[in-house]
């Protein structure tokens, strides 16, 4: 769409394109290869954090990566093998009035990651959270919609055991 403005003798000509498109293309953009499937990507600061999940996921086979950095460099890939997740990755889920919060946990050397998706009536909230001994030492907040609606919840199929006890519980923030 082309737009005409004229501003003090001189006409201007505006390419436009809409807010969702631009979000559209935000949201796409994934450390994932083209082969696998994008349960949760967003851009945090100017970083990426990816749940890259393969196409053959399900209770048997497949894995599933978090991946987090730039197109040109991923600073953390875990787990480092493309191993089935349910040895790697806890799923947790928090109900409240007018929401909930549905979350992967995982624990990487000493810290504890947290991939999360907030969601209720008007309002959206998802990231990742790192923690270290039980203390928060980030919120990577996602500056978009993050979740990809049939992947995120596509992951279920591969059996990842869920979050027990009162300790692994998360507190959105």
């Amino acid at each position: 769409m082309h737009a005409f403005f004229r501003v003090s003798g001189m006409t201007l000509v505006c390419l436009a394109t809409t807010a969702s498109a631009q979000a559209q293309v935000q949201r796409r953009e994934s450390l994932c290869s083209k082969e696998e499937k994008v349960a949760f990507s967003c851009r945090v600061g100017n970083k990426i954090a990816s749940l890259c999940a393969s196409a053959d996921l399900s209770d048997t086979s497949g894995y599933v990566q978090y991946r987090y950095g730039t197109k040109n460099k991923v600073e953390l890939l875990y787990p480092a093998s493309t191993s089935h997740p349910r040895a790697y990755f806890r799923y947790g889920s928090n109900g409240y009035t007018g929401g909930s919060t549905a979350y992967y946990r995982f624990s990487n050397n000493d810290y504890d990651y947290i991939v999360y998706s907030g969601r209720g009536w008007k309002w959206l909230n998802e990231g990742v959270v790192v923690e270290k001994d039980g203390q928060r030492l980030a919120s990577l907040k996602c500056k978009h919609e993050a979740i990809v609606p049939d992947h995120w919840g596509g992951m279920s199929s591969a059996g990842i055991p869920t979050v027990e006890g009162e300790g692994n519980q998360f507190d959105m923030p």
